[in-house]
């Protein structure tokens, strides 16, 4: 951990190793990780309605200040990743800011849970790598929340076909954005095969599929198939505007396109053009299953009492 950040924590009362701390700033709990130069802030504190819009109105007009990569507000608390040069300091100022407007509106030394004071029954618990302070009661009410979520969504029914639809017209926006960056700008696009898994994962999601593992084998069969129509489309259309400059109009472009492959450039060409574009596609797709499989983790497996 970085010797300002360590520093920082020790004079305050923060409990920290190698990458990650927990305890009590100000009277309220943080938490959070620290892995080359990326920090990940996390304030424990409970949140109504009201007090998760001023804290996210707060975070959005401080965003460029503090570095936030980005920021999210729960009923739990919220949090933030710094990422920058300067991190170890952006974060102390974020925290001491922080805290600061927090106080406004919120008593110290609450559960994140309830919002009540903690007392002597307090327990220190964990959400994965953010770790607190809280009322065991509160923590093990949470637990059963989240359990029973975690069951009514593995047994809700799973409606491929639409989410198979979603699909399709991520995969389509990815092939019509290879095609135009191909024969209007003459690059091979990463754009669309970033743009197909990525915004198939989306759409999959809001037509109501299930995120399990068949829609990660969907979307994987699916781009491929797509990004394949659209470097096929692309050099047919190239080889008809060829023909049309040519001025021989009427030709099969298909035929032609065949005919070109013969010649041994024209066809390594076409060979590096396929590598280099199913390159991207294999990233983008990799990119977007790692992103899956952490989403597809239960929440339950990283809930800890220490």
């Amino acid at each position: 951990m970085n010797k300002f950040l360590s520093g920082f924590f020790a004079e305050n009362g923060i409990n920290f190793d190698n990458s990650s701390f927990y305890g009590e700033f100000k009277g309220y709990q943080v938490s959070g990780t620290s892995l080359s130069g990326n920090i990940s802030v996390v304030v424990n504190v409970h949140l109504d309605e009201n007090e998760k819009l001023q804290v996210a109105d707060w975070l959005s007009a401080n965003k460029r200040a503090y570095a936030l990569n980005k920021y999210s507000v729960d009923d739990y608390g919220f949090y933030c990743d710094i990422y920058t040069f300067n991190s170890a300091k952006k974060c102390a100022a974020y925290l001491e800011d922080a805290i600061n407007f927090i106080s406004s509106f919120k008593q110290p030394h609450g559960c994140a849970f309830c919002g009540q004071e903690l007392t002597e029954d307090k327990r220190l618990v964990g959400i994965g790598s953010n770790k607190m302070y809280a009322h065991e009661k509160c923590f093990d009410e949470y637990c059963d929340r989240v359990r029973n979520n975690e069951i009514q969504t593995a047994s809700a029914p799973n409606n491929y076909l639409k989410g198979a639809l979603g699909v399709l017209a991520g995969c389509v926006a990815g092939a019509a954005i290879w095609v135009f960056m191909y024969c209007v700008l003459g690059v091979i696009s990463w754009i669309g095969a970033i743009v197909a898994p990525l915004l198939s994962a989306v759409l999959w999601d809001k037509l109501g599929g299930k995120n399990d593992k068949i829609k990660i084998i969907i979307i994987w069969v699916s781009t491929i198939v797509f990004i394949t129509l659209a470097m096929f489309i692309s050099y047919l259309i190239d080889v008809n505007i060829a023909l049309n400059e040519l001025d021989m109009k009427g030709e099969n472009p298909f035929v032609w396109f065949k005919t070109l492959l013969q010649d041994d450039e024209y066809r390594t060409a076409v060979l590096i053009d396929t590598i280099v574009s199913y390159a991207f596609v294999i990233a983008g797709n990799v990119w977007t299953t790692i992103n899956l499989v952490k989403s597809q983790k239960l929440l339950s497996n990283s809930l800890n009492k220490y």
